[in-house]
């Protein structure tokens, strides 16, 4: 079972994607096999990070059973051998929303992947479901940047 990280901040463009993206890098180069898991519902974009503009398999797929498992929506991704991807959904309605029986076979699933390290990037914000994706992980970062108010 592999140890699930997640990544979430209180407000968007804190850097949230970029830090999960740096940091699976980083992991899969000291060489754990790292799964990085889009679960930024609001704006999920993991995958441009990463060149990937059209995923062929998406957390949708998952959600609405084209796939069996979460394990068949891993896409490799070519920057380093020990780095995959579960692309995010670009359904916000659809994943904003998660009935509690969808929460809780995508959390079940995640438990399930393969590798050493399973980071999650979560959405901004402190919704349920954020909170919940956050919080399900054996170990959390919080990104933040300084906002001194006076814009």
């Amino acid at each position: 079972m592999p140890i699930i990280l997640s990544v979430a901040s209180g407000k968007g463009g804190a850097g949230k994607s970029m830090v999960s993206s740096n940091l699976g890098l980083l992991l899969a180069k000291r060489g754990y096999r790292v799964t990085l898991v889009d679960l930024d519902t609001g704006g999920a974009n993991l995958h441009v990070l990463f060149g990937h503009f059209h995923p062929q398999v998406t957390l949708t797929d998952f959600l609405n059973r084209k796939i069996k498992t979460l394990q068949e929506a891993v896409q490799p991704l070519s920057v380093h051998a020990n780095l995959s991807l579960i692309s995010g959904t670009g359904e916000t309605l659809l994943t904003s929303n998660l009935p509690h029986p969808k929460k809780k076979r995508l959390l079940n699933h995640l438990r399930k992947l393969e590798g050493d390290i399973v980071l999650v990037d979560v959405g901004a914000g402190t919704h349920f479901h954020t909170l919940d994706f956050f919080l399900f992980a054996n170990g959390h970062l919080t990104v933040a940047t300084p906002d001194r108010g006076d814009t």
